[in-house]
């Protein structure tokens, strides 16, 4: 897991509460080096919501620029889970108190 990627997740603003909750869990799979690959269902699990939810909801991320989807194959060309990568955005950390 990603801390920045759960982070950036819960900071992004104008998401729908299902958008955030499926943000979020797909940040609990986030690696810093390649993104994350969990199927609809292991989201759908987590979120608790339903597959065509988390279905839905990644098309939407996609759509706000939040995430990339990739589609994957098996090396005998069947398909697998997506890939997901963060479209990440600049964190400002809170101003310092002026003394």
């Amino acid at each position: 897991m990603s801390g920045f990627a759960k982070t950036w997740a819960w900071e992004q603003k104008g998401l729908t509460p299902t958008e955030r909750c499926v943000l979020v869990g797909l940040a609990d799979f986030h690696t810093e080096a390649h993104g994350c690959f969990p199927s609809l269902s292991r989201i759908a699990e987590k979120v608790e919501v339903s597959v065509d939810t988390v279905h839905r909801t990644i098309n939407e991320l996609v759509k706000k620029g939040m995430i990339t989807k990739t589609a994957r194959k098996r090396e005998n060309g069947g398909h697998t889970s997506n890939s997901y990568e963060f479209n990440f955005t600049p964190i400002m950390p809170p101003p310092f108190p002026q003394f």
